[in-house]
């Protein structure tokens, strides 16, 4: 891969990886930073990310473990602004709560197994492989707004029985 299309996927996914990185650690520099090391990574390995499927998901992903590394390195306790996308979710993970993120983690399996078959895998799609509305609806062979009807539903069902700071976990840590 050359740097000028590793510039375009960086142009490209700048925004949502900026958005995630800064969810987890709560720092602007710190989540620029986290992105720029990962697409030094990839300049090192330029040829990984050409056998890809989904460049999307596999930047979240990088990202969201990058940032995540950080965070539990400096157990740091964050809060998010209110200007931020996120609820005001304040968490530590020490060694003691670790348990208690099981036990979310249970819970939200829990809840994710009573969803339809159609409503987990359309769920999936979204929250863990970072596709959106019309990718999902392109792999199902269905409407764009049948994926966005079950989304919603999944979510309300999700929201009605879950503390809202959990679903951010969805997002933060690998729960499937």
């Amino acid at each position: 891969m050359e740097i000028a299309e590793l510039e375009v996927f960086y142009k490209d996914y700048h925004k949502l990886l900026l958005k995630r990185a800064l969810l987890i650690v709560g720092d602007l520099a710190v989540a620029e930073d986290i992105i720029h090391d990962v697409f030094l990574k990839l300049m090192v390995k330029p040829s990984f990310i050409k056998n890809l499927e989904n460049e999307k998901a596999y930047l979240l992903r990088a990202v969201s473990n990058s940032a995540i590394n950080y965070w539990k390195s400096n157990q740091k306790l964050h809060s998010f602004d209110e200007d931020s996308d996120s609820s005001g979710l304040m968490f530590i993970a020490t060694d003691s709560e670790e348990e208690d993120l099981e036990v979310i983690k249970q819970k939200i399996q829990y809840y994710l197994s009573k969803l339809s078959p159609r409503q987990q895998l359309i769920f999936k799609l979204s929250r863990y492989e970072g596709l959106d509305h019309q990718e999902i609806a392109d792999y199902l062979e269905i409407s764009k707004n049948t994926v966005k009807n079950q989304l919603v539903t999944a979510l309300n069902f999700m929201r009605k029985n879950l503390p809202h700071s959990w679903l951010l976990l969805l997002d933060i840590f690998d729960i499937q």
